[in-house]
Formats: C-alpha cells, structure tokens, sequence
C-alpha cells in the first residue's frame, strides 16, 4: 500500500512542477493566443493531477495541508476553466450540473475551513487557524460571486473573462503556496502561506484593470484583445 502512495506522491510532485511551469507562462502570454491556449491546458490537467494525487497522499497521510491545496485548486480551475464555456449566461445560457457541482462543493468546504481554523484557535490557540480563515473566505467569496454570475439578470459585460483571468491566476497562487509551504520552513508558518495570496492579488487586479480599463473604451471589443476560440 505504501508503495501506491509513494507512487501518488511522486506523480503529484510531477504534476506539480508541470504546474509551476507552465502557470505563469499562461499569464505571461496574450490571452487566447497559442502559447496561452497550450500553456493554460497543461496548466489545467497538471493542476487537476495535483488535486487528485494530493487527495490520495492527504488522506493516507492524514496530512491536511494537501487536502487543502487539494480541494482549493480543484476548485479554482475548473470552475476557471468552466466559465470559458459559459459566455452566454447574459443571452439565456444556463449553467450545466457539473457547474453547480463545482461551486457547492466549494462553499460545503469554505464552511468546513472556517469551522476548523475557529476550532483550532479557540481549543489549541494554532496559528494554522489564520490559513483556515484565510482560505475559507476567500472560497465563501468566490461561491458568492458563482451564484450571481449562475442567476444574476444582469451580468458585467466580458465576466467571463474576468472570472477566468481571477479563479487561473489564483489555481497559480494556490501552485506556489504549496511548494513555498514544502520547501520553506520560516516561523511563524502562516506567512509563507498568505505571502503568496498577497503577490498574486496583486497581479489579479494588474490584469483585470488592464482589461476593464481597454474594454470600457466605446469602440472596444474583447475580440481584439482576447483570441477567443469559436
């Protein structure tokens, strides 16, 4: 049995350097290009690997770190990855099953996190607690923001776009919080953990000023700054 999670580990260590890689180079490049539209695919199944291995390694080990990053990145690009098929939400497209899957799944999570760090901080004062605040209100946030784009009449023109741009960038952060957490052991351990979150909110909100401020032009179209796949 052992031997089948050692094998686990090491694909998830695979996936995950496919990930680190292959990441920022989605972002680097124009969006809906060539280079993005390959580098976000590998991004896409390496991270979903990583997500599968992670859960098998997590629960063998009892290790809960990787069942966060687990459960987190699952949700980030897939439900990233979704949205690029839901560009009609505003015309009367509805959302699949596997869309609402994604997203309740989520929020069943983003409850468990914040129940959890609240439980660790009160009974053992853990300063973990802090990542489990962190982490739970981030996903309760995002839920929220699934359930308007699902429902909502009245959707911001081009959401997809920035909805893809945030859930990929942060299944990025979600990358490098994990090796950080792995490799880099600094006290108290909770900064390693929201350093990242910190950097790569900051270049969520560089790329999705960039785009509102190029799309509230009157002659603009997202057509000319994004590829998009017919």
């Amino acid at each position: 049995m052992e031997k089948i999670i050692h094998s686990f580990l090491l694909l998830h260590i695979a996936a995950g350097t496919f990930a680190l890689l292959s990441g920022p180079m989605a972002i680097a490049f124009k969006h809906g290009g060539k280079v993005h539209r390959i580098a976000g695919k590998i991004f896409f199944y390496a991270m979903m690997t990583v997500a599968v291995s992670a859960t098998v390694v997590g629960i063998a080990h009892k290790d809960y770190f990787l069942l966060i990053v687990a459960v987190f990145s699952a949700y980030l690009v897939s439900s990233g990855y979704r949205i690029l098929y839901l560009k009609k939400l505003s015309k009367g497209q509805k959302p699949q099953v596997i869309d609402w899957v994604i997203t309740a799944a989520m929020f069943a999570f983003s409850l468990l996190f914040i129940s959890y760090g609240a439980y660790i901080a009160l009974v053992f004062k853990n300063s973990f607690s802090i990542v489990l605040f962190t982490f739970g209100a981030i996903s309760f946030g995002l839920v929220l923001k699934d359930k308007k784009i699902y429902t909502a009449n009245n959707l911001e023109k081009n959401y997809w776009l920035y909805t893809h741009i945030i859930k990929m960038i942060a299944g990025n952060i979600a990358a490098f919080t994990a090796f950080l957490v792995v490799n880099i052991h600094f006290q108290p351990n909770f900064i390693v953990w929201i350093l990242p979150s910190f950097i790569g909110g900051l270049v969520i909100r560089y790329y999705t000023t960039l785009y509102r401020k190029k799309l509230t032009k009157p002659e603009a179209k997202v057509e000319d700054l994004v590829q998009i796949e017919k």
